[in-house]
């Protein structure tokens, strides 16, 4: 069966979609990093949003790996299986799975399958990075997607460019509004 017959059979369409909150406490004076950050803890929500023109009679979510690592040899967890609740047309749904922890920086990976409770088949949207463009995963019901994990110190570079473009600005005016004032070419 190619992919073509797999994706004519498909009877649902949800579009997952990964939410992370660092539970850090704040790095840099008294900002709270968005970003997660290595070694800190953070809040894993899994976004579901039907995009099937018919009613998600619900489901579950399977599998559910977080693979932390750079090769084969990388940190897996595997989480327990979630319930998904019915889920209307256009309508969405959020899955918590709670406090987790980044032991490295770079990505972790997110894994999982969803199976709808009536045995239909489910194809999964995510995002194209940096648009907002859909793509189907391959594979019924399979999902995978990508979470971005900071050094402390590239957030404290951040903020301290941040402040430094600032102090730059405030500089160059300042000195455009004493030219201004001491010679006043506009009279």
């Amino acid at each position: 069966m190619g992919e073509e017959d797999t994706n004519s059979q498909i009877k649902y369409l949800l579009l997952l979609e990964p939410s992370v909150e660092s539970l850090s406490k704040k790095v840099f004076f008294m900002f709270k990093p968005k970003d997660v950050l290595k070694g800190e803890s953070f809040d894993l929500k899994i976004i579901l949003t039907n995009k099937s023109g018919t009613h998600f009679p619900g489901g579950k979510i399977h599998n559910i790996k977080l693979i932390q690592g750079r090769d084969a040899n990388g940190i897996t967890d595997e989480l327990p299986d979630q319930i998904i609740p019915a889920i209307a047309p256009n309508e969405n749904c959020i899955i918590n799975f709670n406090n987790w922890h980044a032991f490295e920086s770079g990505v972790i990976s997110i894994e999982l399958m969803v199976n709808s409770f009536d045995n239909k088949q489910v194809g999964c949207y995510q995002k194209l990075l940096g648009s907002n463009k859909l793509e189907l995963c391959r594979g019924t019901g399979r999902w995978i997607d990508f979470i971005h994990v900071s050094n402390k110190s590239e957030i404290q570079q951040k903020y301290t460019n941040n402040i430094l473009i600032i102090l730059t600005l405030v500089t160059v005016i300042y000195y455009v509004l004493t030219i201004f004032i001491k010679f006043p070419i506009l009279k």
